[in-house]
């Protein structure tokens, strides 16, 4: 997302299926192509609840000249992320993560894409000002498994949207109760991940996360928990003030309710 954007920016049309069977057309296959409401971002990210996305046509990029890893020592909490977020402001950042263990010393991973004099440039700055070395495909390998990968069974994972300038209080409530953090400083986002407990953790892994989420000015979402914890549990902590928003979308674009009941905010 910080070297592309998030995916709803990389569509340029879809075909969508409603709810009644019938097959709609949004956008196109170039770049200028929307006129009125561009739907195609509304059905990006909708989770399959407003229609069946059939196709998709796809904004597509030249591969990069050159292609570098880079990753910087165990640092305190705060100074790696203040060194993440100067990492995603280099011209050529196509990812800078956090990685922060449960009561463990953080650690900043950084990929640079582009013009090679570009990423060589950016590569001598972050190794003199974040105290980066060389590194390899394995270590931002290893932060795209702690994000995508299933957690160990009974775990729980929460996905966070927060201030950039937050970020670094926002870790404490988190560690506090015993999470796993990463971190991308400079997308403002997150993922925290709790091992299996006893129902008081639980109950205090639900309320770090609230609180944080609250504390750093953003939301968050519940992505993985055991069927047990999310019963009578709604997965979208900003539910409340979405709810309105999304059951009059769903009722414009799904009367019948046939799409993927249950899986919006409210």
């Amino acid at each position: 997302a910080l070297g592309f954007g998030a995916p709803r920016d990389q569509v340029l049309g879809l075909e969508v299926v409603l709810g009644d069977g019938v097959l709609t057309k949004c956008g196109g296959r170039v770049v200028k192509n929307v006129t009125g409401y561009d739907l195609a971002k509304l059905y990006t990210g909708s989770l399959g609840t407003l229609g069946v996305i059939a196709a998709a046509w796809l904004r597509l990029r030249p591969l990069p000249e050159r292609v570098a890893w880079l990753e910087s020592a165990a640092a305190p909490t705060e100074t790696a992320c203040a060194r993440g977020l100067a990492a995603a402001r280099r011209p050529t950042a196509r990812a800078a993560a956090v990685v922060l263990p449960p009561g463990g010393p953080a650690r900043l991973v950084v990929e640079l894409a582009g013009p090679e004099a570009a990423v060589l440039r950016d590569a001598a700055w972050l190794a003199d000002e974040a105290g980066c070395s060389e590194a390899c495909v394995d270590s931002l390998d290893g932060v795209r498994r702690l994000q995508g990968d299933p957690p160990p069974a009974g775990s729980l994972r929460f996905r966070l949207w927060l201030r950039p300038s937050r970020i670094a209080a926002v870790v404490e409530r988190i560690a506090a109760a015993g999470g796993e953090l990463l971190l991308y400083p400079g997308l403002g986002q997150a993922w925290a991940g709790f091992e299996p407990g006893a129902p008081p953790a639980t109950d205090a892994a639900f309320a770090a996360v609230a609180s944080a989420s609250a504390l750093g000015g953003g939301g968050h979402w519940l992505e993985e928990a055991p069927p047990e914890v999310r019963a009578g549990r709604d997965a979208f902590g900003e539910a409340a003030a979405l709810a309105p928003l999304t059951r009059e979308l769903k009722a414009r674009f799904d009367p019948a309710g046939v799409l993927n009941p249950g899986r919006a905010a409210g």
